[in-house]
């Protein structure tokens, strides 16, 4: 299982690695309920900010990363998933949400992929 301290330290070198001055418009947010909106100041946060696109990862993928998703899609976010950096206790549930739910909505790339694009 990955814990939280590993998956942001993950994501941090992942970001240095491209651009430092990028590292700085990353937003790593703890949250409170199943959606990272919810019980969160985490849209009035990314609106402030001029925010428009997020990445998405974490565990349990049907939860998490779905509520997530849905909520920001809701809200007009541009999403991408990476699929590498996500995980569910169900590996059928999880490989039918990353290859044929989110590609419905959002771009879904292992994080390598997406490193590049920055």
């Amino acid at each position: 299982m990955v814990d939280n301290t590993t998956l942001r330290s993950t994501l941090m070198g992942l970001v240095r690695r491209t651009d430092d001055q990028n590292s700085q418009r990353i937003l790593l947010s703890t949250k409170c309920r199943v959606s990272a909106f919810s019980g969160s100041d985490l849209e009035m946060v990314l609106r402030a900010q001029d925010i428009t696109h997020l990445v998405l990862c974490g565990i349990a993928t049907s939860g998490v990363v779905l509520s997530t998703l849905r909520e920001a899609a809701d809200k007009d976010y541009q999403l991408t998933v990476l699929a590498d950096c996500c995980i569910d206790s169900d590996e059928e549930v999880q490989r039918v949400l990353l290859s044929k739910v989110f590609p419905r909505q959002v771009d879904v790339l292992q994080a390598e992929i997406w490193r590049t694009t920055l």
